[in-house]
C-alpha cells in the first residue's frame, strides 16, 4: 500500500506504467490530454469513462477521446449530467488500484489538494474490474464511437457553454491566477469585432433602443456591439459577461450583453453604463499579452476562449 502526495504524483505515477491495461473513471476531465499520449507512447491500452456533473468536463478532452479512439484508447461519456458518475478510479493491470479524489484533471493528478491510494491486491482489483464492465452498460454511458455520440455532445457542448457563460457572471477572482486555480473554469465567452460602427449604425441602434425601452427609460449605454446571424444562432445570451475586444486587441474589456435586439438579420447588442462592471477577474497586466494574441484568435473565428489558451498567454514572455 501506497499514498501517493504532490511530491510523487498521480501524474508521474501512471506515466511510469508501461505495456499495462490502464482503465480510469473519473467526474471531471480536462487538461489531460498530454498524459494520455504519453501513456499510448509507453505501449499502454486504455479504458476511460468520464462524467459530465456540472458540465465541467472539458468539451476538448472529450473530443480529444473521440478523435483518438482505437484498439489502444476506447473512451465513453456518461452523459447523465446530475447522476452520472463521480468516481475516481484507476485500475493497472494486473492488481493495481489507485482510488481517492484526484480527478483526471490537471489539477487533480498533481495532488496539490488531492490524495490517492496505490493498492496491489488482486481480489480488489477484479472486483472493481467487474464493476467497471457494470457501469459501461449503463443507459446514459455512451461511447465515443456509437451513432448516439455526436447528438450527445453537441448537446453537451451547449450545456457547457451556458454553464461556463453562467459562472463568468457570477464570480470574480482578484487574478487570472486566482480564475485558473480553479479547475472548474475552463473557458470564457469571447466576442471580436472587425468593422467600427458607422453612422447610419449608430442611429439604427438608438432607434431600436428606443422603441424596445418604456417611455423615459431609455438606458445610458456604455457601447454596443453588432453580430450578423440568424436568430437562434447567436453564441451569446442575454446577460452575459463577455471579453471583447477589435480584432487588433484595442477596446479590450468585460462587457455584460445587457440587451440584444434582433432586427433585419443583425443582433443589436447593448451593454449598459454602471458604477461597476462585472468581470471574473480583473485585465490589470494582462491587456498587452491579450492583445498580441488577439489577432490569431480572430482568425480562428473563436466565441471562447479555453483556459489553456488563457493560461499560455498569462506566462507567455
Amino acid at each position: 500500500m501506497k499514498i501517493l502526495d504532490s511530491s510523487a504524483c498521480l501524474g508521474d505515477y501512471l506515466k511510469s506504467h508501461k505495456q499495462k491495461h490502464i482503465r480510469i473513471v473519473t467526474a471531471f476531465a480536462s487538461g489531460t490530454e498530454p498524459i494520455l499520449s504519453i501513456l499510448l507512447d509507453n505501449a499502454n491500452t486504455i479504458e476511460l469513462l468520464v462524467g459530465t456533473i456540472n458540465a465541467f468536463t472539458s468539451p476538448k478532452f472529450i473530443e480529444y477521446c473521440a478523435k483518438h479512439d482505437s484498439e489502444k484508447l476506447k473512451a465513453f461519456v456518461d452523459f447523465g449530467y446530475q447522476s452520472s458518475i463521480h468516481w475516481k478510479l484507476y485500475l493497472i493491470s494486473p492488481n493495481i488500484v489507485v482510488i481517492g479524489s484526484s480527478n483526471f484533471t490537471s489539477t487533480g493528478i498533481a495532488l496539490t489538494r488531492d490524495t490517492c491510494l496505490v493498492v496491489k491486491n488482486t481480489d480488489l482489483y477484479c472486483n472493481y474490474e467487474k464493476h467497471f464492465q457494470e457501469l459501461l452498460e449503463r443507459p446514459n454511458v455512451i461511447s465515443v464511437k456509437s451513432q448516439q455520440f455526436e447528438s450527445a455532445f453537441n448537446t453537451y457542448c451547449v450545456n457547457h457553454d451556458r454553464t461556463q457563460a453562467g459562472m463568468a457572471r457570477s464570480r470574480h477572482y482578484s487574478t487570472l491566477e486566482e480564475w485558473l486555480s480553479d479547475e472548474t473554469n475552463q473557458r470564457l465567452p469571447l466576442f471580436i469585432w472587425d468593422v467600427k460602427h458607422t453612422a447610419e449604425t449608430k442611429a439604427e441602434a438608438t432607434r431600436l433602443l428606443q422603441e424596445n425601452s418604456a417611455e423615459g427609460d431609455v438606458p445610458t449605454l456604455r457601447d454596443f456591439f453588432t453580430y450578423k446571424a440568424k436568430k437562434n444562432e447567436l453564441p451569446f445570451r442575454q446577460g452575459d459577461v463577455v471579453l471583447c475586444a477589435s480584432n487588433r486587441g484595442d477596446y479590450l474589456g468585460f462587457y455584460t450583453f445587457d440587451r440584444i435586439i434582433y432586427s433585419k438579420q443583425c443582433h443589436f447588442i447593448y451593454s449598459y453604463r454602471r458604477s461597476q462592471y462585472q468581470h471574473p477577474f480583473d485585465l490589470n497586466g494582462l491587456k498587452k499579452k491579450l492583445k498580441r494574441a488577439i489577432p490569431d484568435i480572430f482568425d480562428r473565428e473563436a466565441t471562447h476562449i479555453d483556459r489553456d489558451e488563457l493560461q499560455s498567454i498569462l506566462f507567455r514572455a
